[in-house]
């Protein structure tokens, strides 16, 4: 199970966005082996000033995901984020930040059971 949000500068068509999402999604299940049911992308959008004049400038990516996952694949997954944001939404946009939150499946509860009890 993983969770991904994708902070964005706005302005990207809505195509853009449904390619990114999509993309990032397919991605995960398979890197991870995740059915598409146990993966969800999020989208959030930010006006230039409403961030920092570095930040308005980037795409950053936080992962919440179960621990447990090798540094290579961690290192696979950043690699095809960054070629999708670069084949989707333009090479001006190389240079993703993504940060990896990690939880155990004790921390997550879906339908209100624990994930580590399902």
């Amino acid at each position: 199970m993983s969770q991904v949000v994708a902070h964005i500068p706005s302005g990207f068509s809505n195509d853009s966005k449904a390619a990114f999402l999509d993309a990032v999604k397919q991605m995960f299940c398979e890197k991870c082996g995740f059915k598409l049911s146990q993966s969800v992308v999020f989208i959030s959008e930010h006006r230039p000033y409403n961030a920092c004049e570095e930040g308005a400038k980037k795409i950053s990516i936080i992962v919440y995901t179960t621990v447990g996952k090798s540094d290579e694949l961690k290192e696979q997954m950043a690699k095809a984020i960054e070629d999708i944001v670069v084949d989707v939404l333009g090479e001006k946009w190389a240079g993703t930040e993504l940060i990896y939150e990690e939880h155990t499946r004790s921390n997550v509860c879906v339908m209100g059971k624990l994930a580590s009890r399902m």
